[in-house]
């Protein structure tokens, strides 16, 4: 269990974890029943969904429709996705990482039981923050709420035009097959929709500061097995750099007045 401090008003929007599989692990209609069974009790919602992707044949591209589904907590703010190629979880209502992993348990243990996955490629770990500060900052206010290598060129000779907004991408690693992305800089409105698949528990507005951290794994070698114990194991490494590497960029007043406000 982690001992790492849950926020009063975290700024998390959602997380999401994918384990991808190392090929197509269909799920027949009776696997999506089998698995409906095992997790109604949490996520009896079920949500018929669809990605669509191009297939650049020799007619020309056309696209192609791959069928899955979610399962969803009564309100909607918890979601398991069984995809041919991945198992996924993702909530917009985020109460920590412990919690999390008990969600991702359960996704793990259905998917090897339901359908056996061949094994699994990448597995990936994203949490979309949106930090959100008393009287909505514009951009030459963010400089009392996060880390100053996240604030925007600003020479001394001026370009005599006001700054309004910049993005920026830090990536560290890989080492050992991981490496950790963060994209972020100053939005406005919301960066995960309120109305989506999962529905948010507020439909936020205004300027925010993004904080968009992916952190993941890929083989470079030999494919593992898709073994839950090991996989949760793997997230858990992924998870600890994107806490400490939060917690750098945040200043003491946003901890105090917003986050433990």
């Amino acid at each position: 269990m982690s001992d790492q401090k849950v926020y009063r008003n975290p700024p998390i929007a959602m997380v999401a974890v994918e384990v991808r599989h190392s090929g197509t692990d269909p799920v027949s209609e009776a696997g999506y029943t089998a698995i409906r069974q095992k997790l109604r009790k949490q996520w009896p919602v079920q949500l018929p969904a669809q990605d669509v992707t191009l297939d650049f044949g020799s007619s020309g591209p056309s696209p192609v429709v791959i069928e899955y589904r979610r399962f969803a907590s009564r309100d909607r703010r918890t979601a398991i996705a069984i995809r041919p190629g991945s198992t996924t979880v993702e909530t917009v209502d985020y109460k920590g990482w412990d919690d999390l992993q008990l969600t991702l348990r359960a996704a793990l243990e259905v998917r090897a039981e339901v359908s056996e996955p061949s094994g699994y490629e990448r597995v990936g770990l994203r949490y979309i923050d949106e930090v959100r500060v008393p009287g909505g900052a514009e951009a030459t206010d963010w400089a009392l709420w996060v880390h100053p290598s996240l604030l925007a060129a600003q020479p001394d000779e001026g370009v005599e035009l006001p700054l309004s907004d910049w993005q920026g991408m830090s990536q560290f690693g890989p080492a050992d097959g991981r490496s950790l992305v963060l994209r972020y800089g100053p939005r406005k409105g919301y960066a995960v929709e309120p109305n989506g698949p999962l529905r948010r528990p507020e439909t936020p507005a205004g300027a925010f500061f993004l904080l968009d951290f992916d952190s993941f794994w890929e083989t470079s070698g030999p494919v593992p097995e898709f073994e839950p114990d090991t996989l949760m194991t793997r997230c858990d490494h992924l998870h600890a750099p994107v806490r400490r590497l939060f917690e750098g960029l945040i200043t003491e007043k946003l901890r105090k007045e917003v986050l433990d406000a």
